[in-house]
């Protein structure tokens, strides 16, 4: 038997370039994105914002974390500070963290999660942070090394997200806990307390 029931409209994840915030447009020769991205998916022309080439793009968002000129159609930055403040408002801190779809079954209503620890700006650190969120980071390194969406620790910038977030919290006299887990914690850590002592 044939139904006439249409199937939800659904949004095609994709990371998209807001042309009115990139500074490339107003002449400067800025290829910060670029530089951060890991699957290399971005391209220059000349006076123009960057063009994304979806078929190279991860999701990964990094580009959200290093320009505001970048957005995600399923994962804003509204929603991430939304879902951190909520997380922060019981009697348990937020943990945010990166997970798979897949492992994102059964999590405590307290965690957060993300394609990647390094899509989240500066700015959404500190503004968790000014409004005296409860904020706790939990970074899986091991799992850093082989992430297929970020391309590796190596070229994904990761630890810097907790280096935002470490950074910010000193600046303002808070604490916060960064839990790293895997054989490169120990030096991501140490790199991350040495930066904000000086």
């Amino acid at each position: 038997t044939e139904t006439n029931e249409q199937q939800p409209f659904q949004i095609p994840q994709r990371i998209l370039v807001l042309r009115d915030l990139c500074i490339r447009t107003r002449g400067a020769d800025c290829t910060r994105c670029g530089e951060a991205c890991p699957k290399d998916a971005l391209s220059f022309p000349k006076g123009k914002p960057p063009v994304i080439d979806d078929t190279a793009c991860s999701l990964c968002g990094i580009c959200q974390g290093t320009c505001d000129a970048f957005a995600s159609t399923s994962y804003t930055l509204t929603q991430a500070h939304a879902d951190a403040r909520r997380a922060a408002m019981g009697a348990r801190p937020a943990i945010i963290t990166a997970l798979k779809r897949s492992e994102q079954d059964d999590l405590a209503s307290n965690v957060v999660t993300l394609p990647c620890l390094a899509m989240l700006p500066a700015q959404l650190w500190a503004a968790l942070l000014a409004e005296g969120a409860d904020v706790q980071v939990a970074i899986d390194m091991e799992r850093c090394e082989i992430c297929a969406k970020a391309g590796g620790l190596r070229q994904a910038s990761t630890p810097s997200a907790s280096r935002k977030l470490f950074l910010a919290a000193a600046e303002r006299g808070h604490t916060v806990r960064i839990h790293v887990i895997g054989d490169g914690a120990i030096h991501a850590a140490l790199d991350i307390f040495e930066e904000a002592a000086e």
